[in-house]
């Protein structure tokens, strides 16, 4: 039977539209947050939405439609029954419908395209389709020979299997790497994760409630253990991988496909040779084009390579060659039957077709991984565009839309065996080495430039060949080399939040340079201990700190002094300290043309410990001074944190709307670079503090919980997720949802237990409050408030006198709405103690050191 409310009664049980909702929401495998984000409300609004306590406006049941995924066909149902305007059963329908979309709360990752058409393969994509299906299948490798068309065919079935997936695919190229530990790395930027903590716990936290399929793409290079892999699968349970590999990984989980020669080989020659030569009759040479692919055993590159030669010759020509010089089918790959070892002699007989010009080229250009531009083809290898075009006329050189040129692997690999058969590989890397430190060192002026953003994204796109040529400066014990190869890259990897990479390389160059000191040495000691104290390793980090000050002032080198200043200041016990760091920095900086672009920076580094020092308008006038020069030099990107900083005096000053459109600014500038990661979501913690305190409640929560969603996952900047749980704490509060505040305080108290055991072994607790990375007074504020809230008013008491004496002995301002707050509160305080009581817990708050306010804080 059915009532007249919209809910259907079957038996015993009672479905309800709050429950079809719940259920759709968790078979799509969404939580309340990420259901809530999607459709710009609040969590509280879907649950009670779940709990039949409320019903949806008609903006929000479209967003809902469009979250949940409901046919296009049934949406206005959905809307008419979500409005109980027709009864629920409508809907069930909808409930057996496959969830197909991605969730919108990361950018979409997508497939790489492919230079020449998918051709056949029809058998194996419904075999591997059915594997993948399988439910005990989470780990399927595609083995084979190289060039049997493991890559193609794993991009065919993963672009086929994507909707099958929540989250859908991604491609994770492993073709640039050999050692097993950098895999997390890989797998990171793959899925547009920027690093701000180590990769392989970061990576997990970040797809462990995710559905996703990964294409692991070229694993044989790979050397080391693999079974970060298997943890991976452990922990993420709605993940499966897909990996192509020359030979089986060896893992427990996997599922092993041998990939077979293509079937429909002649159908591939003749495309491909059409491609190449406009006039092809493939219809006269139909038998040498079944003899060539016999010959050839259906291998699709040595496919692809002999069709290439039909400008030249005929078919029956080209398989006559083949057929004479068994050597033109020669390979040296190990795992594979002899009969397989051949193609290396098609690339050979690729080789003999090209100019001495184009060969020179063709061998030099194998130092490049990840492709390069024509400027650097030019430089390196002596390929000008008249070169290149004939390379990539004979299909050995790929061109992407972009422009941006690259080889195919295995030519690659062929290549680089005629260099050094050469005997010009060393000459060769050196002139490798050269052109990237120039282009570095070209990319690190401009990133002060107008055209920062574009130079952030030319070091994005020539990672791997910045890492070919350390890894080369490194292996030849060249460490002076590296060291300045080093000097451009350090800031670039801070930005991007690439602790761990700068780390590696980083540490690699001061092994190999000793105890020889130099200014690129100290520079070397002071960004070693930035990325490791980045990552949260205070007690690794400070080792090479020690080292740095006393060695530039040794060397009297300006640049080495005023970063070692800059780092110093961030371990300073307390403002003076750093203060008087930071304006040594500065002077220098001031009297030191070359190095005057570092000056923002410095500004308003400074200006934030004048401002946790109690001293605003000093701080405010470096914010200020920072931001001019920021925008004089048009650095549009770096013109955030300055922002951001001016928009929060303005709301401490009670100018909410100045302080909206300022901190809006900065949340713009910083996210256009790509920056939302790297640095924290903080622009997004401080426009929900805005919309928080005008009054806009589900704003800020969505704001706040887009913070959360950012930061899931991360190690080193905990604090941003102490800070946006203490403010949905606060956003419950004012809702006068008291246990919802209750959990968010206890989740942030959560991470700042774990910030207070680092700030224990940094000495920070023996300096003054504006040492804490923690915002120690505003927290026992926000305490105070759900502890009253709770009726626990002795405690809140307490809480409220701790926040009080910090005040007083720092000269922090604790922000207006938050203070009044607070007195709002002091009041019920006070109309439900004794005063002997209130005195009692007022006083032992007061006596509190900073120790002792951690502790009861966190008890």
């Amino acid at each position: 039977m059915r009532d007249t409310k919209g809910i259907r009664m079957t038996g015993t049980e009672t479905y309800s539209f709050g429950e079809w909702l719940k259920q759709r929401r968790e078979r799509l495998r969404l939580t309340q947050r990420e259901l809530a984000v999607s459709v710009h409300c609040s969590v509280p609004m879907i649950k009670k939405i779940e709990a039949d306590e409320r019903h949806p406006s008609p903006e929000l049941a479209e967003l809902l439609a469009v979250a949940l995924k409901v046919p296009e066909t049934e949406k206005e149902t959905f809307i008419e029954v979500a409005r109980r305007e027709r009864p629920v059963d409508v809907l069930w329908r909808v409930q057996d419908a496959a969830p197909t979309f991605s969730l919108p709360f990361h950018p979409p990752v997508t497939l790489p395209r492919p230079a020449t058409p998918f051709v056949g393969r029809a058998d194996e994509l419904t075999e591997l389709g059915k594997r993948l299906a399988h439910p005990n299948c989470r780990l399927l490798t595609l083995v084979g020979v190289g060039g049997v068309g493991k890559t193609r065919l794993s991009l065919a079935v993963t672009q086929a299997q994507q909707t099958g997936f929540v989250e859908g695919v991604a491609f994770v190229s492993l073709a640039a790497i050999t050692d097993a530990s950098l895999i997390p790395d890989v797998v990171a930027r793959s899925l547009r994760l920027t690093l701000t903590g180590q990769p392989a716990e970061q990576v997990l936290a970040y797809l462990g409630r995710r559905s996703m399929l990964l294409l692991l793409d070229n694993c044989e290079q790979v050397e080391g253990d693999l079974t970060w892999l298997s943890d991976l699968l452990a922990d993420a349970p709605g993940v499966k991988m897909l990996a192509t590999s020359r030979e089986r990984l060896h893992l427990a989980e996997e599922w092993v496909y041998a990939v077979p020669g293509l079937a429909q080989a002649a159908i591939l020659f003749v495309e491909t040779a059409q491609r190449a030569k406009q006039d092809f009759n493939a219809e006269a040479q139909q038998p040498s084009i079944a003899r060539i692919c016999q010959l050839v055993e259906n291998l699709p590159l040595a496919v692809e390579l002999a069709a290439s030669w039909t400008p030249l010759m005929p078919c029956a020509q080209i398989a006559d060659h083949i057929q004479r010089d068994s050597a033109i089918l020669a390979t040296d790959v190990r795992n594979i039957p002899d009969r397989h070892r051949s193609i290396q002699a098609v690339f050979d007989h690729s080789w003999n077709l090209l100019s001495a010009a184009e060969q020179s080229a063709l061998m030099r250009l194998s130092v490049f991984r990840g492709g390069w531009q024509a400027e650097q083809a030019l430089t390196v290898a002596d390929a000008d565009l008249h070169v290149l075009r004939g390379l990539v006329d004979k299909s050995l050189v790929l061109v992407a839309e972009n422009g941006r040129c690259a080889l195919h692997e295995l030519v690659r690999q062929f290549a680089s065996r005629k260099l050094d058969e050469s005997g010009q590989e060393s000459l060769t890397r050196q002139r490798h080495f050269d052109a990237y430190l120039a282009l570095a060192a070209q990319l690190d002026v401009q990133q002060y430039s107008p055209q920062g953003m574009e130079a952030f994204a030319r070091f994005d796109q020539e990672q791997d060949n910045l890492r070919a040529a350390l890894a080369w400066s490194l292996d030849s014990a060249q460490a002076e080399m590296s060291l300045r190869l080093l000097h451009h890259l350090w800031f670039y990897w801070f930005r991007r939040g690439y602790s761990r990479e700068g780390e590696h390389w980083t540490i690699r160059a001061i092994t190999e340079a000793g105890d020889v000191e130099s200014a690129p040495l100290c520079l070397a000691l002071q960004w070693a201990f930035a990325f490791i104290f980045n990552q949260g390793r205070f007690g690794e980090a400070m080792p090479y700190l020690d080292k740095v000050l006393p060695m530039a002032r040794r060397l009297e080198d300006a640049e080495a002094l005023v970063m070692g200043l800059m780092a110093a200041s961030w371990v300073s016990l307390h403002a003076e300290q750093a203060l008087k760091r930071l304006d040594e920095a500065i002077a220098i900086l001031q009297e030191t043309i070359h190095l005057q672009h570092l000056l923002p920076m410095f500004y308003y580094t400074s200006g934030i410990w004048l401002q946790r020092s109690g001293r605003n308008d000093a701080a405010r006038e470096r914010y200020q001074r920072s931001l001019a020069l920021y925008r004089q030099m048009g650095a549009v990107d770096m013109i955030a944190d300055p922002l951001g900083l001016l928009g929060q005096f303005a709301l401490q000053e009670g100018r909410l709307q100045e302080a909206y459109d300022l901190t809006a600014e900065s949340v713009e500038a910083g996210r256009a670079a790509g920056r939302q990661v790297a640095f924290g979501d903080w622009g997004g913690i401080r426009l929900g503090v805005i919309q928080l305190y005008l009054g806009d409640l589900d704003a800020a929560e969505r704001s706040f919980q887009d913070a959360l969603l950012l930061l899931e996952g991360t190690t080193h900047d905990r604090r941003g997720q102490q800070e946006a749980l203490a403010y949905l704490s606060e956003v419950a509060l004012a809702r006068g949802d008291v246990k919802a505040a209750a959990d968010h305080l206890r989740a942030s108290l959560d991470v700042c237990r774990l910030l207070y055991r680092q700030l224990q072994a940094t000495q920070k607790l023996e300096g003054t409050l504006d040492a804490l990375p923690v915002d120690l007074i505003a927290l026992c504020g926000r305490a105070a408030l759900v502890t009253a809230a709770q009726g626990h008013y002795e405690r809140a008491a307490t809480l409220s006198s701790i926040a009080d004496a910090l005040r007083a002995q720092s000269g922090s301002v604790m922000l207006p709405p938050l203070q009044a707050r607070l007195d709002e509160a002091m009041t019920a305080i006070r109309a439900h103690l004794s005063e002997s009581a209130l005195d009692t817990a007022w006083k032992a708050g007061q006596s509190m050191s900073l120790t002792q306010a951690f502790t009861f804080l966190l008890g």
